[in-house]
């Protein structure tokens, strides 16, 4: 298991809310987070390492 953070970014670009989550993979990952993207701006992290970014159309944009 890996260690992720998911970040939700408000309209004006600030940091709305962030939660953690444990997956198997960068995949699993994003999977989770686009459950739960209805229209926000959000980006996965493991670490420092950016994964993905999120647009608020709900296109996922891998980071690789």
């Amino acid at each position: 298991m890996a260690h992720y953070e998911i970040r939700i970014q408000s309209p004006d670009g600030k940091r709305a809310l962030t939660w953690d989550v444990d997956r198997t993979d960068d995949i699993s990952a994003l999977s989770s987070a686009l459950e739960v993207c209805q229209q926000q701006k959000m980006e996965i992290w493991d670490g420092q390492r950016q994964i993905a970014s999120i647009s608020l159309s709900g296109t996922p944009r891998l980071t690789l």
